[in-house]
């Protein structure tokens, strides 16, 4: 303030401006500003500063606060005028937080109740005072400030009020209780900073029909009161439960029967300990996607099934949830079924013990077994492991596994064939093989790859074409009865010894036999087979026997048909 510019009373003043245009300062009772508040903001600019020296308020119409409003720190001012000015200025004299009560043309005074309007954003009264006030025609944006009896006993009225009533502070932070229409209109409109501010005393089909918006502000709920008097509190403290969405139950208790009263729209979230889980985990799966958080009292492990732990274990919230394990029992078919959906959850296991009776088989495909290789480490019981599925490729890996028992091979021919010691290696573990390719594949091999790989050959179940090619002495030695929907064609390299077949074959390819001025007879060997005698020179040289082949169905390769003979 300038030391030059004068301090006057309002007499003063008034006087002062008659005769000089020079700033000055006013200082007075409010009573005597009151009364010639008129002049006094006429004066403008002249008027720098003005100051009370009393506490009470300044009686002055809109057009006088807005003007000398602005003119002194913490001055209060009683709006006196009609209620067309009042609501024309409404955002003026909300903002101005200077307003301590309104007076109207009929000499109805409303004493403002709580002050702070920059907090608030509305002129704030007691509740009778807020509805009279509506009732009188004024517009400007309003608050409450109330115990939560009077409140409750007025809750519809209030909510009528809409946009206009802009907040709501309950003086003793007791709950309001009040229908879901008038909940969805002022549970937004608390500003008393704590929680669970209401309850709701409805039907369970109106608190389903506004389920997403009552759950926008669940924190403000206390209690669900349904029609047949049924209480569903929500748990204290609810301002240390984050999730801001969900109404937070003490106990699955309470969760299930707000389902079994029939409300289902609203999530809810329960809060359990280590040692109720179990017990309580199949009430909360039965609650499905109406129950969305789980919060524990306390930690260490909790043992439930696999389809309790799919469901549950995303659920649980912070903060027990990263230090809390689940011991998963179950069947071994049952840990196969979610195999996949456990390797997403690894880190929330602590080990899986299968409940099969012996010694369990747990059946699973190679992608499984590559991808889920967390989860399988899990299972702390006995178990065998049969892979179907898996590449040649990958035999050898997987054979290495104590665990692997059985590993079905799906594969081409020629994968087979470049894998074929792997394979033979690892037989014991084979429990077959299936190709892949379009068509019979071929499978060539010399007699010492048929020899080692036999037991590879009969684990083949597709239809294939075995070609070996061997001396009379090693194809002697090989035993084909167990090599499976294949067709076998034989090409001996020497026949030094009389070649026997005990498997029928489909295929005998005599190109490599130097058969030049020989002749072949066939005739009947034992009950159902052929016998193949090569003639030189009218001498027999060497002989053929097949047990299980006639010569209809014994084709012959690399043969002039011309020298063959059927005795």
């Amino acid at each position: 303030m300038p030391s030059q510019s004068p301090v006057l009373t309002v007499a003063a003043a008034l006087a002062f401006a008659k005769t000089s245009t020079s700033p000055f300062l006013v200082q007075d009772s409010s009573t005597n500003i009151s009364a010639n508040a008129d002049a006094l903001a006429k004066m403008g600019a002249q008027l720098t500063h003005l100051t009370a020296t009393d506490n009470n308020a300044i009686t002055a119409n809109v057009d006088d606060y807005l003007a000398l409003a602005p003119k002194g720190t913490y001055l209060g001012f009683n709006i006196k005028d009609t209620v067309r000015a009042i609501n024309s200025h409404a955002a003026d004299l909300v903002a101005g937080y200077q307003v301590s009560g309104l007076t109207l043309p009929d000499g109805k005074v409303f004493q403002i109740t709580l002050g702070g309007t920059e907090v608030l954003h509305a002129l704030t009264f007691g509740i009778e005072d807020v509805i009279t006030l509506a009732q009188e025609g004024i517009t400007v944006p309003l608050g409450v400030y109330e115990n939560a009896a009077v409140i409750s006993a007025n809750a519809t009225t209030l909510a009528k009020l809409g946009k206009q009533l802009a907040s709501v502070f309950i003086t003793d932070y007791s709950p309001i209780e009040t229908d879901v229409a008038s909940f969805l209109v002022l549970g937004p409109k608390i500003t008393s900073g704590v929680y669970s501010n209401f309850n709701i005393k409805d039907s369970a089909a109106a608190i389903n029909a506004h389920a997403a918006k009552i759950s926008a502000n669940i924190a403000e709920v206390n209690e669900l009161i349904l029609s047949d008097g049924t209480v569903i509190s929500q748990v204290s403290g609810r301002e240390f439960f984050p999730l801001e969405h969900i109404m937070v139950l003490s106990s699955i208790g309470e969760a299930t029967q707000l389902a079994k009263e029939g409300i289902t729209a609203l999530p809810v979230g329960v809060v359990e300990s280590i040692s109720t889980f179990a017990a309580d985990a199949a009430a909360m799966v039965s609650l499905g996607k109406h129950l969305v958080a789980v919060w524990l009292s306390d930690f260490g492990n909790i043992t439930i099934n696999a389809t309790d732990f799919l469901v549950l274990a995303p659920k649980l919230q912070p903060p027990f949830s990263f230090v809390t394990q689940f011991v998963i029992n179950d069947t071994a078919q049952h840990i196969v079924a979610s195999l996949n959906k456990l390797q997403g959850l690894t880190g929330q296991i602590d080990s899986i013990t299968l409940t099969d009776s012996g010694t369990a088989t747990v059946a699973i495909t190679a992608k499984q077994y590559a991808h889920d290789a967390a989860t399988l480490a899990k299972i702390s019981t006995a178990y065998h492991l049969s892979l179907s599925g898996e590449t040649a490729a990958h035999v050898a890996q997987a054979a290495a596994d104590s665990h692997v028992t059985a590993i079905a091979v799906t594969d081409t021919a020629a994968h087979v064939y470049a894998k074929l010691n792997d394979l033979a290696s690892h037989a014991d573990k084979l429990s077959g093989i299936t190709l892949t390719d379009a068509g019979t594949p071929t499978l060539t091999l010399s007699g010492l790859q048929a020899a080692h790989s036999m037991a590879v050959l009969d684990t083949i179940s597709s239809p294939y074409l075995l070609s070996i090619k061997a001396a009379a002495n090693v194809i002697n030695g090989l035993d084909l009865s167990g090599v499976q929907n294949a067709q076998i064609e034989l090409e001996p390299t020497l026949l030094k010894i009389p070649l026997v077949v005990n498997a029928h074959i489909s295929g005998l390819n005599l190109s490599l036999i130097d058969l030049s001025g020989d002749s072949i007879n066939e005739k009947a060997y034992g009950p159902s087979g052929v016998e193949l005698d090569i003639v030189h020179n009218g001498a027999v040289t060497q002989q053929l026997f097949f047990a299980h082949n006639t010569s209809a169905d014994l084709q012959l390769i690399g043969v002039d048909p011309g020298i063959v003979h059927v005795l």
